[in-house]
């Protein structure tokens, strides 16, 4: 048989004569001879491209609006960050969520208006090292604030280890001060802006704003829990006095100062929940303000109920059963007891003549000499 002519992509032919008659009587023109290995090979399938591995994520942060210089640019402060992509979603559900959508490229995130952009770095130093510590060179760090900013972020990205490890670092702050015997705003590490950034930046509930605000009252004197009060109720009554800050005169005026007076009453007033666990410490003595703070692992179990309301049905259960168990008189304080648990507390006329009222506790409807749920004046 003669040669066949061969095309520019012609190979030389390896088929056997029948072979390359066949492929001749298929085809027109040049004749390409082909391998029979290559007719039963299996198709090879098709593949996409692949998943890839750096994922960009680009970060917003609003500029500080009471900077006395503020940056040269206008609009938001951004900057992006390749991450890899499995540390992100192993480290959080909100990246988990985006990252699985691939028009998403990059992935912004806003963050509050009060955060920097090195709370983000913060967090990326933390998944590529697994260690908690947020960097004590950026402009803005504070020994609390910056962990409270930590928590509210890995609240945002769904990070719960993050979380646990800021709640840890900020306890550490917060602990030994509250079991100092020492008591007053000027031993408080907790500024009023710290507690105004977590009561505007978390739901009510939130397990830090609890755990800081139980903080701030167990490091406050009693005094300075019904200073505060009458603050407030003087603010009502002079709120057409042409001195508007002259209500601050009685918070002002404790000895233990943290120099903070008026952003303490604003919060007082603004915020319901910081109020309102203040007022419930108002009867706690000295002595045993300290315990206002819970453990940090019942914070980490989500505990947030106020401490001394266990105080008071643990309390008002004893001298129940001590009641019911002690003396001839037994059924009679029994009764007494039975009607303090339902809240019908019994107060003998021996002791509403041992209060006295104060100008302080006048002011803000309270006894001075009250104590707190014992007849000695314990918790």
């Amino acid at each position: 048989m003669s040669a066949s002519p061969r095309g520019r992509h012609s190979v030389p032919s390896t088929l056997s004569e029948p072979a390359m008659k066949d492929e001749l009587d298929t085809q027109t023109g040049d004749a390409i001879p082909i391998d029979p290995q290559l007719l039963d090979a299996p198709p090879v399938a098709a593949q996409g491209p692949k998943p890839s591995t750096i994922t960009l994520v680009t970060v917003y942060a609003s500029p500080p609006t009471d900077s006395v210089d503020p940056p040269h640019v206008s609009g938001p402060i951004q900057r992006t960050w390749p991450i890899r992509t499995a540390l992100l979603t192993t480290h959080s559900t909100f990246f988990r969520t985006r990252c699985s959508d691939p028009l998403e490229a990059p992935i912004s995130l806003d963050l509050p208006s009060s955060m920097a952009l090195s709370t983000f770095q913060d967090f990326v130093d933390f998944i590529h090292s697994s260690i908690y510590s947020p960097s004590k060179l950026a402009p803005d760090y504070h020994v609390v604030g910056t962990h409270l900013c930590s928590w509210v972020l890995g609240t945002h990205l769904g990070a719960e280890q993050y979380k646990t490890a800021a709640l840890h670092e900020v306890y550490t702050w917060l602990e030994p001060l509250a079991r100092s015997a020492n008591k007053g705003r000027g031993y408080n590490v907790v500024r009023a802006v710290d507690v105004a950034f977590l009561c505007s930046a978390t739901e009510e509930g939130d397990v830090m704003r609890a755990m800081v605000i139980d903080a701030v009252v167990a490091h406050w004197s009693q005094r300075d829990v019904l200073a505060i009060d009458a603050a407030l109720m003087n603010a009502q009554i002079q709120s057409s006095s042409p001195h508007p800050g002259s209500f601050v005169a009685v918070f002002a005026g404790e000895a233990a100062s943290d120099g903070d007076e008026q952003a303490w009453v604003t919060l007082y007033t603004a915020h319901q929940s910081f109020r309102k666990r203040v007022q419930s410490s108002r009867n706690v003595s000295e002595r045993h303000r300290g315990r206002l703070l819970r453990e940090v692992e019942e914070y980490i179990a989500g505990t947030t109920a106020p401490v001394e309301e266990e105080f008071e049905i643990k309390k008002r259960a004893e001298r129940s059963n001590a009641a019911l168990f002690s003396s001839p008189g037994a059924t009679v304080r029994g009764r007494e007891a039975e009607a303090a648990l339902e809240g019908r507390h019994m107060r003998s006329p021996s002791r509403r003549r041992r209060s006295s009222a104060g100008s302080v506790g006048e002011a803000s409807g309270l006894v001075d000499g009250e104590r707190y749920m014992t007849e000695d004046g314990g918790v």
